[in-house]
């Protein structure tokens, strides 16, 4: 021990017992008193990180949940640990405190992680990385071209990265691409055919059969991206030309068509004096899939003669009521049937009654209900 401006007297000690002590005196102006100097042992308690005199307490871990979240846990008690959504464990999930403040294992941790990569840029993951379930950081799967797919290396890699939010994420390491060699062909086309072929560039042409309309594109192109320049033509049942109804003009409206699509309908105006069957002056038809042709125009409609006969002739009868110039002899009008002298009806009447009605072929006639005629009596 080295005593500034003093000197020592007596034997060097260079280690004392706890207890006992030695003393200095200085000198400089005059003689000071001796002060003494006593060895005293000074304890300082530092508690292991982790350990509590009284049990354990949990380590912190990063994205995590913790089953147990008092600040200790008594001797022999347990923690469980579970992962964040995105997250695996690597570790024991559960650690006991043990009689000596620590515990039973080592801290786990919890990592991001990928999922199994699913198909990307028309490659699938190669079958020697397709058997792994989970990929860690940094780990890496390797892509390989679909059929009809080619790259400069014959496919690419990914690599599992750390995302700034701490969440893994696929990266693809390079630009490289599998590029198609071939657009998918087509299938059959219905009522129809095509040719050409499907490589990069080339082209494919379709043709409808007799009576059945291309609606589509008739020329399609295989781009570089693989994928056709359009969505595959089909071949629709169609009406030719136009139906001509009897006694009936078409729509003035209307411009005429070599071919109708299904679904295309026409307007159709009865001349005058004439009728649509079942339907007034005005009627339409409309161009239907049907299984034998095909397609065809319906309903086959036609236009019969809106009035009954002016011309009214009844053998010993004569007309008294209802002939009138200008009038028109539509459905329902009657007419009344006089018999002349000396002449009566079969059922022993002076008259009856002709009605102007619909007949069988669906034309308008005379209708005489009772068959009512004027004989000799």
């Amino acid at each position: 021990m080295e005593l500034l401006n003093g000197i020592r007297f007596g034997t060097l000690i260079t280690q004392y017992e706890m207890g006992t002590g030695t003393s200095r005196t200085s000198f400089g102006s005059g003689m000071l008193p001796a002060r003494l100097m006593q060895c005293l042992c000074l304890l300082i308690f530092m508690p292991r990180l982790g350990a509590d005199p009284m049990g354990c307490i949990p380590p912190q871990i990063e994205n995590t949940h913790l089953s147990d979240s008092r600040g200790s846990v008594a001797i022999g008690s347990k923690v469980t640990y579970a992962c964040e959504p995105g997250f695996v464990l690597v570790g024991q999930n559960t650690l006991t405190c043990i009689s000596n403040g620590q515990w039973s294992d080592s801290e786990p941790e919890c990592q991001a992680f990928c999922e199994k990569p699913l198909p990307h840029g028309n490659a699938q993951v190669s079958p020697e990385y397709s058997r792994r379930g989970l990929y860690y950081i940094n780990q890496y799967a390797h892509f390989t071209c679909n059929k009809d797919f080619v790259s400069p290396s014959n496919g690419f890699y990914m690599t599992c990265m750390r995302s700034k939010n701490g969440y893994a994420h696929w990266v693809q390491e390079s630009n490289l691409t599998c590029r198609a060699t071939l657009c998918t062909m087509f299938e059959e086309l219905m009522h129809g055919s095509f040719e050409g072929s499907n490589k990069i560039g080339d082209s494919v042409r379709f043709k409808c059969d007799e009576r059945f309309l291309l609606v589509g594109s008739y020329e399609l192109t295989c781009l570089q991206s693989g994928k056709w320049t359009g969505d595959a033509p089909t071949c629709q049942p169609f009406c030719a030309g136009q139906p001509k109804p009897q006694h009936a003009s078409i729509s003035k409206n209307h411009q005429h068509k070599e071919r109708y699509a299904i679904g295309s309908s026409i307007t159709f105006q009865c001349i005058p004096r004439y009728r649509a069957i079942n339907a007034g002056y005005d009627f339409n038809v409309s161009c239907r899939e049907d299984i034998s042709r095909g397609a065809k125009w319906l309903p086959e409609s036609t236009c019969i003669y809106a009035e009954c006969e002016q011309n009214v002739s009844v053998e010993n009868g004569d007309v008294i009521r209802g002939l009138a110039r200008g009038i028109r002899f539509t459905i329902g009008y009657s007419l009344v049937i006089i018999c002349k002298s000396n002449t009566k009806t079969n059922n022993g009447g002076s008259s009856f009654i002709l009605k102007c009605g619909q007949n069988s072929t669906g034309f308008l006639d005379w209708e005489n209900p009772n068959n009512d005629r004027c004989q000799n009596q």
